[in-house]
């Protein structure tokens, strides 16, 4: 019979665990991020009907989604 210790110091992850504690994400970033994001480019979009607002809501979410591949709750840290 083969024996086992249960104080082998060793620390197992979980990947079921990392999934539970990840916040709801939408095209990589999380779905606060993204809903921001599209209301206020879409905001001064319509209030200036300059397109260039309503473009950089690409580059924004690049940056979010690189920020979020690192930690994805980032933006509860600010």
């Amino acid at each position: 019979m083969k024996r086992v210790s249960f104080m082998s110091g060793v620390v197992k992850a979980d990947p079921l665990f990392v999934g539970l504690t990840r916040p709801t994400m939408l095209f990589g970033v999380s779905y606060t991020f993204a809903i921001l994001n599209g209301m206020v480019c879409m905001l001064l979009y319509i209030s200036t009907s300059n397109f260039k607002y309503l473009v950089s809501m690409f580059p924004i979410h690049a940056l979010g989604y690189y920020l979020c591949s690192k930690e994805p709750p980032i933006y509860r840290t600010f």
